[in-house]
């Protein structure tokens, strides 16, 4: 093989392996969206003809979906999107209140002042959020705020675990903060914690992140748990 056709090899590799990334981006958002109900059945066939693509990148796509939990193996074969249970609600925002919690701490220390004002800048549209009741953007921003926050932990490990772990909880999220004074609260408790941040006052920065997460563990267990996805 000469070295064009070794460059021509690697292209198509390269291609190949973009596409199916893609897929896999386009599926997992879908489902995160709620494009995919939960328990529906995906269909290779269906999902190639609506994604323009062949069967294999849809194929390579759901198996690393069952891997990453966005859906499950049916016992007759193919796929369904996945249901969190009330033990995995309960599970997954445990987990995510001591990971977020010690971002948060993390990142009091580290987060310069320039970025406080951008954090500033996202509680402003939450509290517009909140006067037009667009829970849609608001959950948007709420999730961004604590993104924002936790990626300047400067723990990129910590980060991308932290963000892997509440990727399902984002409907849920969406959902309880319909619920009346919900968003209220949750803006309230983020200019509390922007104001010790600026004291640099980690251990009380942490205490408040962690509180947030409990409340709305707390609103959704008492609704009787919902569908994850």
């Amino acid at each position: 093989m000469d070295y064009e056709e070794r460059c021509e090899e690697i292209r198509k590799i390269r291609n190949k392996t973009l596409l199916g990334d893609n897929v896999y981006r386009n599926l997992r958002n879908a489902i995160l969206s709620g494009k995919f109900k939960p328990d529906i059945r995906l269909v290779e066939d269906k999902l190639a003809k609506m994604m323009g693509t062949s069967r294999t990148p849809v194929r390579e796509a759901l198996r690393k979906l069952d891997r990453d939990g966005y859906i499950r193996r049916r016992s007759s074969g193919g796929y369904t999107v996945g249901i969190l249970f009330d033990t995995d609600i309960r599970d997954v925002f445990e987990v995510v209140a001591v990971l977020e919690g010690y971002a948060v701490y993390l990142a009091a220390y580290k987060i310069p002042e320039d970025r406080i004002r951008t954090l500033e800048g996202i509680v402003g549209k939450e509290d517009e959020c909140i006067r037009t009741n667009n829970h849609e953007e608001f959950a948007r921003l709420n999730w961004k705020f604590y993104d924002t926050l936790c990626l300047f932990a400067g723990n990129r490990r910590l980060y991308d675990i932290i963000n892997n772990i509440k990727d399902c909880l984002f409907r849920h999220r969406m959902v309880i903060f319909n619920q009346k004074g919900t968003a209220e609260r949750s803006v309230g408790d983020q200019k509390k914690l922007l104001d010790l941040i600026k004291k640099r006052n980690a251990a009380g920065a942490e205490k408040i992140a962690r509180k947030q997460i409990i409340r709305e563990k707390r609103l959704i267990m008492n609704s009787g748990g919902m569908n994850c996805f």
